[in-house]
């Protein structure tokens, strides 16, 4: 549904990462050398958010990209791409009719194999620990949880 999808957008970019700004430096003119390095930032307001009613709030994230090399594989040029970066979000949110100040801080690493030749991200693996805080508005209780994941994703033509 619609829904699940709008929700789907919503947690990746909580905790993904968002922002597919690594195409950025593999336009035909722009090839960049083994080493550089290149951020992209952002700011973004959520008016949703996966397990929660009437949530609104904010998230800066940015991830930074070092381009390591190419290789031809299978006839194409294959980049190596290495990608970390940050999340901070604050937001209030209905949690079972309860008004919670909830706040996610988030740190991801991982590696991007992007295909210049076709323009495609072909493998992709990602680390990312998230904290999360909530504060329940009505009595200040504190409610902490962690999270950990690791993923790998693979496409094929």
């Amino acid at each position: 549904s619609e829904e699940v999808m709008e929700q789907g957008e919503t947690y990746n970019d909580m905790f993904m990462g968002g922002g597919d700004n690594f195409f950025f430096p593999f336009a035909t003119d722009t090839l960049q050398k083994p080493g550089d390095t290149w951020k992209f930032e952002y700011k973004k307001e959520h008016d949703s958010f996966p397990g929660t009613e009437d949530a609104e709030g904010w998230q800066k994230k940015i991830t930074e990209y070092t381009f390591k090399k190419v290789k031809k594989k299978k006839g194409n040029m294959v980049a190596y791409i290495k990608t970390k970066g940050t999340s901070y979000a604050e937001m209030y949110q209905d949690i079972w009719d309860r008004e919670y100040r909830g706040i996610i801080e988030g740190k991801w690493e991982g590696d991007i194999r992007f295909d210049i030749t076709r323009g495609v991200v072909i493998k992709s693996t990602i680390k990312a620990e998230t904290i999360v805080t909530n504060t329940n508005l009505e009595n200040d209780e504190e409610e902490k949880f962690y999270q950990t994941l690791e993923m790998k994703m693979k496409w094929k033509k």
